[in-house]
C-alpha cells in the first residue's frame, strides 16, 4: 500500500525538527494550532503546521493546498515534508506562502522573523523501501520515458532497450528501481502524473543558441532524418510544438524554434552549419541534445509543420522545466487522441 500522510506525519515532524536543529534554530513549545514552533528571539515564536507526502509534484501540491485552505495566519507557516519534491512543486509552495523540507537535504521556510533556505543533512524515512533516486542514468531516463510514451500499452524491456540503444539488463534494473519507488503499477503501467514529474526533474535543460533556423538544404549535412520518422532525428519541441499538438498557446508571428537532436555529434554539426549565436536574443533557433534517443525516435509529421514533432510527452517534459509559461501551458493542455495526458 502506498504511504499516506497519516502513516508518516509524526516522523515528518521529528525529521523537520532535526533539520532545523542542524541549522542552529531552537525549538519552542507550539500552540494548539501548530505542530512545532521555532524560537526567533524577543519572546517571539513561529508556529509551523507540518504536512507530509511521499512524492510532491504540482498536482499533489495543488490538491493539498486546496484541502488545507492556502497560506497560514501571519504567526504561523505551513510546511510540507516530502521524500521527493519536484521543482514545479517547490515553486507552487513558494507561491502559496508555504515552506518545504525535501528529505533529500534542503529546507525552505519564510515567515515574519524567520527566513531559511539551506542545505541540511538528508533524512530519508526509516520505512522507505529504497533511498536511491528513482530515475538515474541513461537507462533510468529511457525506462521512465518508455512508460510515458505508451502508458496504456508499455514497451517491453527488449523493445525499450533496442529503441534506447542500451542493454536489456540495464533497462530491467531501471524498471525495478521505478517499482521500488511505487512509480509503476503491478500491471506494468506507469503511475501518472507522479512518474512524469519525477522524470521532469531529471530532464536535461542545457541548450545551444543557433544563429539561424535549419533549411531544407541543410537536411543531409545535419542528419535531420526526415525520411524515416521511426528512427532518431531532429524533432520540434517547446511551445511551438505544443501549439501544433493543440495546446492553447498564443505564439509570436515568428516564434523561436526549439529543437531536439539525437546526440552531441549532430549538435556539433549544427553549430558548424548554422552558427552559434552570441546571446539567446540573437538566436534563430535553440537546440538541445535529447537525453535518450527514445525522445527523438517516435516523431510525427503534422500538416503545416516543416519539421517533425516530438511525441507530446517529450514536448511536455521540455516545457516542464519552464516553471512559468511552461507549467501554465501544461495545465491547460490535453494532447489529441490517441495520445494520453501523463502530466
Amino acid at each position: 500500500m502506498r504511504p499516506t500522510t497519516e502513516d508518516f506525519g509524526a516522523e515528518a515532524e521529528v525529521a523537520l525538527m532535526h533539520a532545523l536543529d542542524a541549522l542552529g534554530l531552537p525549538m519552542a513549545p507550539p500552540d494548539d494550532l501548530a505542530d512545532i514552533a521555532v524560537d526567533i528571539g524577543d519572546d517571539r515564536t513561529v508556529g509551523i503546521e507540518v504536512k507530509a507526502l511521499s512524492l510532491a509534484n504540482p498536482s499533489r501540491v495543488r490538491a493539498l493546498v486546496a484541502r488545507t485552505g492556502g497560506g497560514a495566519p501571519e504567526s504561523r507557516v505551513r510546511l510540507l515534508v516530502a521524500d521527493t519534491l519536484t521543482a514545479g512543486a517547490k515553486k507552487l509552495l513558494r507561491d502559496e506562502g508555504w515552506g518545504w523540507f525535501d528529505r533529500r537535504g534542503h529546507v525552505f521556510v519564510r515567515a515574519p522573523g524567520l527566513h531559511v533556505d539551506a542545505e541540511v543533512p538528508a533524512a530519508p524515512r526509516r520505512d522507505a523501501d529504497d533511498e536511491r533516486e528513482p530515475v538515474a542514468g541513461k537507462a533510468g531516463v529511457a525506462a521512465a520515458l518508455a512508460l510515458l510514451l505508451r502508458p496504456d500499452e508499455p514497451f517491453g524491456v527488449r523493445a525499450t532497450a533496442a529503441a534506447a540503444g542500451l542493454n536489456p539488463s540495464s533497462i530491467s534494473r531501471a524498471l525495478g528501481r521505478l517499482r521500488d519507488h511505487l512509480l509503476v503499477e503491478p500491471d506494468g503501467r506507469p503511475v501518472v502524473p507522479d512518474l512524469f514529474w519525477v522524470l521532469a526533474d531529471r530532464w536535461p535543460r542545457a541548450v545551444v543558441s543557433l544563429k539561424r533556423r535549419p533549411r531544407p538544404e541543410d537536411a543531409a549535412f545535419l542528419e535531420m532524418g526526415d525520411d524515416d520518422l521511426d528512427q532518431p532525428g531532429w524533432a520540434l519541441t517547446g511551445a511551438k510544438a505544443a501549439a501544433a499538438w493543440g495546446a492553447p498557446v498564443i505564439a509570436a508571428r515568428s516564434p523561436l524554434l526549439e529543437i531536439l537532436v539525437p546526440n552531441e555529434a549532430v549538435a556539433r554539426r549544427a553549430r558548424q552549419r548554422l552558427g552559434e549565436a552570441v546571446t539567446p536574443r540573437a538566436a534563430g533557433s535553440m537546440l538541445r541534445v535529447a537525453p535518450t534517443t527514445m525522445a527523438v525516435g517516435f516523431r510525427h509529421r503534422l500538416a503545416g509543420e516543416r519539421m517533425p514533432l516530438a511525441h507530446p510527452a517529450v514536448v511536455a517534459l521540455d516545457l516542464a522545466g519552464d516553471l512559468g509559461r511552461g507549467t501554465e501551458i501544461l495545465e491547460a493542455w490535453t494532447p489529441p487522441t490517441p495520445f494520453v495526458r501523463v502530466w
